[in-house]
């Protein structure tokens, strides 16, 4: 259904009713802005890219030809757009250091996560991944937050599936760690 009513709101803004244009962007506004600010880090550049990149969904509107589904065309175009960013700002640009010495499976530490209430661990995981790589954040939120299948996010990221599942585990590891490290604090 959800397709349906994107093609509907699609074709009307190719056939010059730019009004229709408005679900477009209601519709995929916090998912946009959500992608970009995990790469760029940044509120207000997230918000500027955001309102670039529908610029350009709705300049290039007629380029989308349904082979994927419509949100995975947009973020593939949103991924692309705050990676040029991120390339061209590389003075901006936050680097992370990640200790993969340290990634701890013990039983204490394991004993401590399962310990903490929902909410705390919450609180940690979204800790945690802020301290991630922007690419690394993003694969997580992509997979885990926003569902997306590993095929969908290979198509989004150009990445392959293999390469994908491969970074998922490493991030799954660091971010283990990460929240091992906050909560011994």
């Amino acid at each position: 259904m959800e397709q349906l009513d994107d093609k509907y709101f699609i074709d009307r803004v190719i056939n010059g009713d730019a009004d229709a244009f408005v679900y477009i962007v209601r519709n995929y506004e916090r998912m946009i802005f959500t992608v970009v600010s995990r790469i760029v880090r940044r509120k207000d550049i997230a918000e500027d890219l955001t309102q670039d990149i529908f610029l350009k969904v709705y300049q290039s509107l007629t380029k989308y030809k349904g082979k994927s589904k419509f949100s995975t065309w947009l973020y593939t175009i949103a991924y692309n757009e705050a990676l040029m960013y991120i390339r061209s700002n590389k003075k901006e640009a936050i680097n992370y250091e990640v200790d993969y010495q340290d990634l701890s499976d013990s039983k204490a530490s394991e004993e401590l996560i399962e310990a903490l209430e929902l909410e705390q661990q919450l609180h940690y995981l979204k800790k945690a991944i802020g301290r991630l790589p922007s690419e690394d954040a993003l694969l997580i939120s992509l997979f885990y937050l926003d569902e997306h299948s590993i095929k969908e996010m290979s198509e989004i990221t150009g990445l392959t599936e293999s390469n994908l599942k491969v970074k998922l585990h490493r991030t799954r590891k660091v971010l283990y760690s990460e929240m091992t490290k906050m909560m011994k604090v």
